[in-house]
């Protein structure tokens, strides 16, 4: 069997090894090919952060988990070293946000909870700002429980949308920058 793996090694150029980029700080293990980075890995930080998965080409490519030092996490798809495709992004107790990425940012369907705040939020991103439609629960302690439905541009409440509180009142309207115009109630 040994020499089976290494005779896939050699045909195919691949190598396994350490290697340790002083001057950027990063220690690498992993699969190598053509003297870069390829399959699988364990980059870590002279930091502290830490990425374990997929490389293609010397760069984070396929899936993969990445740790900071804050503790905050992602797991999901990378491409070319970017959070790119569908993914969970963890930072720290604050908040989690799982769904679409494009090159680092929210993009596409996603849905994000705020622990600090008790806010859920199931819907549409862009350059990671809520736009299009989504619905927003929130739930403060001390406050009234809220739900809009509705439409969304740079993460304001802006078109046609509907808030719902916890007495089953609504307040329905055009919405702007978060204030509804042109009012209807019930």
């Amino acid at each position: 069997m040994a020499d089976r793996i290494k005779s896939y090694e050699k045909s195919y150029n691949i190598h396994y090894g350490i290697y340790n980029y002083y001057k950027m700080g990063i220690i690498f293990e992993g699969y190598w090919k053509d003297d870069k980075k390829n399959g699988l890995g364990i980059e870590k930080n002279y930091d502290g952060a830490l990425y374990e998965g997929e490389f293609k080409n010397g760069k984070k490519n396929g899936l993969g988990i990445y740790y900071w030092k804050d503790n905050s996490v992602y797991f999901g798809e990378w491409l070319d070293n970017t959070c790119h495709g569908y993914g969970v992004f963890k930072n720290g107790d604050k908040s989690k946000y799982q769904g679409q990425f494009c090159f680092n940012k929210r993009e596409g369907y996603g849905e994000l909870i705020k622990y600090n705040n008790g806010t859920f939020y199931f819907g549409y991103w862009s350059n990671n700002k809520r736009k299009g439609f989504g619905i927003e629960f929130s739930h403060r302690t001390n406050e009234n429980s809220k739900i809009y439905i509705g439409y969304w541009n740079r993460d304001y409440r802006h078109g046609f949308g509907m808030v719902l509180n916890k007495n089953y009142k609504s307040i329905y309207g055009v919405w702007k920058k978060n204030k509804c115009k042109n009012v209807f109630k019930s």
